[in-house]
């Protein structure tokens, strides 16, 4: 055991007797260290100001070593040079003197002339110079790497040509048998439908549903909506349900929309639309027409595990989602230990972020890349906290704690967009415009495709998960039960205890 402590105690040895040596020097040498220059632009402290450390080591060591030596001067001399002002000589001893004749040998003293301490001549200033900011080149807006002052567009007052009570009433002039009247009377009926479901789902909403005009105060996803000031508009962008083709209507009705002035849609909104606080987003968009667009909950998960998940196509997802999703649910072979298993992860991950193609056939998690929809299936029914790409319509947009003056539906969003554009008078102005065409027949053979990778089990959790959006929104799910892999095997047991379809009778 003593050998192994040798070398510490070696090193310690060593260090205080550097610093020893240290100390020595700094006190013998003082401020022979330290250019003369220095000496003089720093006289020496008074009474009343502590010692600088180096002046407290001198006095040390002429106390130590010439206490015999010391003599005090009181008197003080006066120099009186042409021009210069008096200067009060401190108390010096007879090492600092020795000190300073050395340094004035080395350094001499530089002799300052008459002209050197004449006043300056003032410039001359014009009357009408205006004094301006100095900036650095490098601090100007032009070059690379410096951020621009963010676009300020100016607040705009509200148009009671668009106003909610302006509108109902040009909709009494509306003809009966017209198609505008139709889907005016269609929306009513809608609302009715989720105040009604409301109030059978959860009872003490009754007195709640109906009558509040704005998000509640506590609603956190208020910041997701967008609220137009000047024409009376509150949207609530659904992910994956249209979102991105409306907030491009809006800007355009707003007079912001510009083909290609922008890169990330996200970045420029806020820009023009900030952000609703949830304290003030009741207050604020009362006086407004309210609406959404809402789709069939699976057809919308199979939209968002293609656009995200599939493949590992988005690296921020993947990041984020994707790799929990294969870590957690997918079945690896024993023999791989913990410590493989993370190494083979971050590998994938490498390939993933840099955008190169991931092939690994030996690698688990590269085969397949990605999560399959079976893994996104799985995280999607445990998850605790939902995205806001698969978060259910009620839960995202608060359906059932205010109200809303239109529910667009996303199977025909195509005509009803253009019958909500006539009913706001800006028919003229706005056309829509759509990202992904919707076809119907197209988008429920690739959804029963997916759902075919998957049991019935799980297909009834996810039902349970968006029970609430598939009530209020007059959805059914039987289309997509049929799909599943062992539909026909389950239909084929007829004596079985439990049946599958039980689940979809709860009311």
């Amino acid at each position: 055991m003593l050998p192994t402590f040798r070398r510490p105690v070696r090193r310690l040895l060593g260090l205080m007797a550097a610093l020893m040596l240290l100390a020595l020097v700094v006190v013998y040498l003082g401020p022979t260290a330290l250019p003369l220059p220095l000496l003089q632009e720093h006289p020496a402290p008074s009474k009343s100001t502590p010692a600088p450390p180096i002046a407290f080591l001198q006095q040390l060591s002429t106390k130590t070593e010439n206490k015999d030596n010391i003599k005090t001067n009181n008197k003080t001399t006066n120099a009186k040079t042409s021009g210069l002002k008096t200067t009060q000589i401190s108390k010096k001893s007879g090492m600092e003197k020795l000190l300073e004749k050395k340094a004035e040998k080395k350094h001499p003293v530089k002799i300052i002339l008459q002209e050197d301490l004449d006043p300056p001549v003032q410039d001359y200033v014009p009357e009408n110079w205006v004094e301006v900011e100095k900036v650095h080149p490098w601090h100007r807006g032009n070059r690379i790497g410096h951020k621009k002052k963010p676009i300020r567009f100016p607040k705009l007052n509200p148009n009671d040509k668009y106003s909610p009570k302006v509108l109902r009433e040009r909709a009494l002039t509306f003809s009966n048998t017209s198609k505008l009247m139709a889907f005016v009377r269609e929306q009513e009926r809608r609302v009715r439908h989720i105040a009604a479901a409301c109030r059978n789902i959860t009872p003490n909403m009754a007195d709640i549903v109906g009558g509040n005009r704005g998000p509640p105060t506590n609603l956190l996803t208020a910041r997701d909506f967008i609220f137009d000031r000047k024409n009376h508009l509150m949207f609530c962008p659904v992910y994956k349900s249209a979102s991105t083709s409306w907030t491009r209507i809006i800007l355009e009705l707003g007079g912001y929309w510009k083909k290609g002035s922008f890169r990330n849609l996200q970045a420029y909104l806020k820009k023009v639309y900030p952000k609703l606080n949830g304290l003030s987003a009741t207050s604020l968009t009362a006086e407004s027409t309210h609406f959404m667009i809402v789709r069939h909950p699976f057809e919308r998960l199979v939209s968002c595990y293609r656009d995200k998940f599939e493949n590992a196509r988005k690296a921020y997802y993947y990041q984020h989602y994707g790799e929990q999703m294969v870590s957690r649910y997918r079945h690896f072979p024993p023999h791989f230990p913990v410590k493989q298993l993370n190494l083979l992860k971050e590998q994938v991950r490498e390939k993933i972020s840099k955008e190169q193609p991931v092939v690994m056939p030996s690698n688990p998690y590269a085969n397949p890349v990605g999560p399959t929809f079976r893994e996104f299936v799985d995280f999607v029914i445990n998850a605790i906290i939902d995205d806001e790409h698969w978060r259910p319509h009620v839960v995202h947009c608060a359906s059932c704690h205010m109200t809303y003056d239109f529910i667009l539906r996303f199977e025909s969003l195509n005509t009803e967009s253009k019958l909500f554009l006539q009913y706001l008078n800006r028919s003229g102005e706005a056309q829509p415009r759509w990202e992904n065409s919707y076809q119907g027949a197209l988008t429920v053979e690739i959804t029963c495709d997916y759902f075919n990778q998957i049991d019935l089990k799980r297909i009834n959790a996810l039902y349970l998960k968006y029970y609430k959006d598939f009530k209020l929104y007059e959805y059914n799910p039987e289309k997509y039960r049929k799909c599943a892999k062992d539909y026909n095997l389950l239909q084929s047991i007829t004596n079985s205890t439990v049946q599958p379809h039980t689940v979809f009778n709860k009311s």
